[in-house]
């Protein structure tokens, strides 16, 4: 790792600490600003000369020292912190933190060496990411029989579910909820929670089979590819989590600036969302690796296929994401006492219209966006 790069690093990370101390309180800040040092130190400490020599020559024993004090740093996390205050699991958590991330450098750096080797033999020549990223959007369109078969199912689940959801609203009224005994309520909650995973079970099985149809070029055969699935769960779940870090923004300018009018406030919130996605999306360039069942889906090791467009990838993934943003602020500049009206149904049955199919397009271009830069970069390997 050369020094400007770990200069980037640090101002990444550096930003992300602002970030932590901007949103959160200062105790709970201090707490989680500690647990990024512990794992940035770590993985740059894996990148000098001497400890990366020794990392690739026993992964296997570092390997096991990392699940062994990410292991005990949960035990201790537990025992401190279990009738305490959440700060006694600061230690223990940075034990954990330095664990995993021990785990997962073996791998890692020997992809990251990989990935060096062949970008030294790449073709400097580059197509266009923002062409990439409008064929990508517009691929289910321009092949709309195919999109049928594949997608079709998919898409009437996810909207089904959501259906099913607001109907009550939609015959009742806003006052139906109001009137549910305690065992109706629960029973309610578990059909929300139904819901939920209906949806964005369909919405993932859509995104890993339109991945497939990208890269072999025809349809895969219909049903769940449950093997690549529960791997894709995990990541997607992960990657919302980190895509809900700017909605912090909207509370905060509330707050420390309340007299700032509500269509500032949406806009900068969905402009610092947008960003945020954009400069994370080359993470997600590991989903199309788990779709396809390749061996290497280490997030370093798909990180190399960037390389195909360099800085350019940014371009073509803000072309993916600038419709469903769009969208997201439009549905934001409306009155705040609208979301009231979700419980009749006519906001909910607008959202469900409009704003629902907008997403599942998002996702399915955004899978053929980083499928085919995937593939491009194993075109050149």
């Amino acid at each position: 790792m050369k020094i400007n790069q770990y200069v980037r690093v640090a101002i990444v990370f550096g930003i992300g600490i602002a970030g932590i101390f901007l949103f959160l309180p200062r105790k709970d800040a201090l707490g989680a600003s500690a647990v990024v040092v512990a794992m940035l130190a770590t993985v740059l400490v894996g990148q000098l000369p001497g400890p990366k020599a020794l990392i690739l020559r026993n992964p296997r024993a570092i390997t096991v020292v990392g699940w062994t004090l990410a292991g005990l740093g949960l035990i201790v996390s537990l025992a401190l912190g279990w009738n305490a205050d959440q700060s006694a699991m600061i230690p223990g958590l940075m034990l954990s933190v330095v664990g995993i991330a021990l785990v997962t450098l073996p791998r890692s750096l020997k992809a990251a060496d990989e990935a060096r080797a062949q970008n030294a033999e790449a073709p400097r020549s580059t197509p266009s990411a923002a062409n990439e990223g409008l064929e990508a959007l517009l691929l289910p369109f321009r092949n709309l029989r195919t999109s049928v078969v594949v997608l079709g199912p998919w898409l009437a689940l996810f909207l089904a579910a959501p259906t099913a959801a607001i109907t009550p609203g939609l015959i009742f009224g806003s006052g139906w909820i109001k009137n549910l005994t305690r065992g109706e309520a629960e029973v309610g909650l578990l059909v929300v929670v139904a819901v939920i995973l209906i949806m964005y079970g369909a919405l993932m099985v859509a995104a890993i089979q339109w991945s497939r149809f990208v890269a072999q070029g025809s349809p895969p055969p219909f049903g769940v590819p449950w093997r690549p699935l529960w791997s894709f769960a995990w990541r997607w779940i992960v990657f919302g989590g980190l895509s809900r870090i700017p909605d912090r923004l909207g509370p905060w300018l509330t707050t420390h600036a309340p007299s700032l009018p509500h269509w500032a406030s949406v806009s900068l919130t969905s402009l610092a969302g947008l960003a945020f996605l954009t400069l994370i999306s080359p993470m997600g360039l590991v989903l199309p690796a788990v779709a396809l069942g390749k061996k290497d889906t280490s997030i370093v090791g798909t990180l190399a296929s960037r390389r195909v467009f360099g800085r350019r990838f940014y371009l073509g993934a803000l072309v993916v994401l600038s419709p469903f943003a769009l969208m997201s602020w439009l549905f934001g500049l409306l009155p705040d006492g609208s979301s009231a009206s979700m419980a009749s149904g006519t906001f909910a049955l607008v959202l469900l219209v409009i704003w629902v199919p907008v997403l599942f397009a998002t996702v399915v271009g955004a899978m053929a966006y980083l499928t085919n830069v995937h593939l491009r970069a194993a075109s050149v390997s």
